[in-house]
């Protein structure tokens, strides 16, 4: 009886299998699918790009940088270009931050030089930011939960020919950029579209990353003097970006973008503050009149001296009068007293000299070499220009520095070499008023300032700053009167100086004193004090060196100049592995939404139209309950069709009997 029913059971299996199909179906499109696509949580990427970087040419230590003569015009182009400039954007998914819906993102974008692909030599971090990304949507969260934002192309807002973007910038992210993407095209089989943003003429805030190299910049000029302190040196760039983006899922394939980095100078950098210091080292002999000896030798000695100057502070009130104003500064000038000290060196048993302290001028010191302090002057001097004063107020003087406010390098008419170039004698403070002199104190009226003639001798190349020669000054000058000494009288003094400047800050890069005064005797030779000296190795590199600061501060201030300059896009590497990857996404995603599903469907649709086919073909009578079980209903049926067929019989049986009875 059940091998009748075949056909039945048949067509409910091949419905059965079509709604499981379409179970399949539903599950791959409404779970899978969702969840295959949900962005992880625990990643770490790293994306390389290679290009080129200029920076400013500039080192902290030396002041080494770049000078040319168009820096006022804005159109300073750096020349320190950085050899396989590379960058490395490292993105770092943090599952301890993350939640099931949120995924915390950890974004660095940083230079290298000297090599590509993850080598090289770190540079510094152009960008950093933290933010929270939707694990379904793709949208961007400062925060989990906040105001969701579209940080880039995602599978949820892939790109489209003609239409606006705007997305986060990612040096500032404060910043919108907008992209236009335009028409679609085929890379490797790919399709993209190219999207542009261009922020050129933008000026998009920068903040330098502390220990890279343009915050170095940053700090060396703000630090030049109080009055550039932090913020007078800001930053900012301009922006623009190329990138190539898979149609389908919005993966970048490919990035090029153009960055320029500018700072604008503090315009106050050559400023004197309160603070100001300076000293110079000296070696050489000093030596005089032995009055030990009855017949007056001279005695000489081995010598170092310590020039210095400090700010003799004072009330900034502003109103500076005419004349000389001993031990105050104001807002416009400092007054500062310069001295020089004169040790003794000391040797050890080898001969070998022994480190000088210079701090300790206690002549009553067993351990102090400290012989004198032979100059004493003061002198006040403006805060920007650096003129000084003379001491009665009268007009000023610019001691060893140039007077323009932008020096040029092929320019010297910042400076007059001539014959009668004049500067304050540095020991104008030994200088006295003729006859004045007392013999029981040795107190004589000081004479001021004395007004010394320098000849310019040329350039020299011996000392220079930044490959600019040296300007060479000489005073040779005898018989300068008076310099009063006790129990001697009027003294007269013979000053033979060469000194060298660096002519764009007017530094003094070395210096070289012979100076005798003198006092006429019966015997001897009438030297009262000889003074041979120099600046010592050591204090040449350090003049020079601060020269090189200076000049930064001084050829620069005021002015908005380029410090870093950024070209790049992808490497051939990770180009490759981007349209690789996109590949592969876009294969998993179509499988996982268009190939499996209309494959199980179609299954599904092949399975219900073969189980109605054979419902159909056996005439619809696929009944509901058991099939080998009759029915109290058939029973009748059955009895009807019996006793027509014994009628039938008996028919039958009754023709044959009248048709034998014929026969007969």
């Amino acid at each position: 009886m059940s091998n009748m029913n075949l056909p039945e059971w048949t067509a409910q299996a091949f419905v059965a299998v079509g709604a499981v199909f379409l179970l399949i179906s539903a599950y791959v499109m409404g779970v899978y699918v969702p969840n295959a696509m949900k962005f992880s949580d625990d990643f770490e990427v790293n994306i390389y790009f290679d290009g080129t970087i200029d920076t400013f040419d500039f080192d902290a230590a030396t002041g080494t940088g770049t000078f040319v003569d168009n820096v006022g015009t804005g159109s300073y182009d750096p020349t320190a270009t950085k050899t396989e400039g590379g960058a490395t954007l490292t993105v770092v998914a943090d599952p301890s931050k993350s939640t099931d819906e949120y995924t915390h993102l950890a974004q660095n974008f940083s230079l290298t030089s000297d090599g590509i692909d993850g080598n090289g030599v770190w540079l510094g971090t152009i960008s950093e930011s933290e933010s929270y990304l939707h694990r379904s949507d793709y949208t961007s969260h400062s925060t989990i939960g906040g105001e969701a934002t579209q940080g880039t192309w995602t599978p949820n807002n892939p790109p489209e020919e003609g239409k606006e973007f705007k997305f986060g910038n990612p040096v500032n992210s404060d910043h919108t950029d907008t992209f236009t993407c335009g028409d679609s095209q085929t890379i490797d089989g790919l399709e993209v579209l190219i999207c542009m943003a261009d922020e050129t003429d933008t000026k998009i805030p920068f903040t330098p990353s502390e220990g890279s190299d343009l915050h170095t910049l940053q700090a060396t000029f703000e630090g030049f003097s109080d009055a550039a302190g932090p913020g007078t040196a800001p930053m900012w760039f301009e922006y623009k970006s190329e990138q190539t983006i898979g149609k389908e899922l919005g993966s970048a394939v490919n990035r090029l973008f153009e960055v320029t980095i500018y700072m604008t100078v503090p315009s106050t950098l050559v400023y004197l503050n309160d603070n100001f210091t300076t000293v110079t080292y000296y070696e050489g002999k000093v030596g005089g009149v032995d009055t030990s000896d009855p017949f007056f030798g001279a005695d000489y000695y081995n010598a170092t001296g310590k020039k210095g100057g400090m700010v003799n502070a004072g009330q900034a009130d502003g109103n500076f009068e005419s004349g000389f104003r001993s031990n105050t500064s104001n807002e416009n000038y400092i007054n500062v007293t310069g001295f020089l000290n004169i040790f003794e060196i000391q040797y050890d048993e080898n001969g070998t000299a022994i480190p000088t302290d210079y701090d300790n001028v206690d002549s009553e010191d067993p351990n102090s070499t400290f012989q004198e302090a032979l100059v004493n002057t003061t002198y006040d001097v403006n805060r920007i220009s650096l003129q000084y004063l003379q001491a009665d107020g009268s007009d000023s003087f610019t001691f060893f520095s140039p007077t323009c406010s932008t020096i040029s390098v092929v320019d010297s008419t910042c400076w007059v070499p001539a014959e009668n170039q004049s500067w304050p004698n540095p020991f104008s403070s030994l200088k006295t008023v003729p006859g004045s002199g007392n013999a029981i104190t040795g107190e004589a009226d000081p004479a001021g300032i004395y007004m010394q003639n320098y000849t310019f001798m040329g350039e020299d190349p011996e000392y220079q700053v930044n490959g600019v020669p040296s300007y060479h000054f000489q005073a040779n000058e005898t018989d300068i009167c008076c310099f009063y000494r006790q129990y001697l009288g009027d003294m007269t003094m013979d000053y033979f100086e060469d000194v060298w400047v660096d002519p764009v800050t007017g530094t003094v890069l070395n210096q070289h004193y012979d100076v005798q005064l003198r006092f006429p005797l019966l015997f001897g030779p009438g030297i009262i004090r000889d003074i041979d000296a120099k600046f010592t190795e050591e204090q040449i590199n350090a003049s020079i060196s601060s020269a090189k600061l200076q000049a930064l501060a001084q050829y620069y201030q005021g002015h908005e100049m380029v410090v870093l300059t950024l070209n790049g896009a992808y490497t051939e590497k990770t180009v490759d592995g981007q349209i690789d990857a996109e590949k592969d996404k876009v294969a998993s995603y179509t499988l996982g939404t268009v190939t499996l599903p209309a494959i199980l469907i179609g299954l599904a649709m092949v399975s219900l139209m073969a189980g109605f086919y054979v419902y159909y073909q056996t005439g619809g009578a696929v009944s509901g309950g058991g099939m080998d079980e009759p029915s109290s209903d058939a029973e009748p049926s059955s009895s009807v069709e019996e006793e027509s067929t014994e009628d039938e019989a008996a028919d039958d049986s009754s023709d044959g009997e009248s048709d034998a009875e014929e026969k007969e």
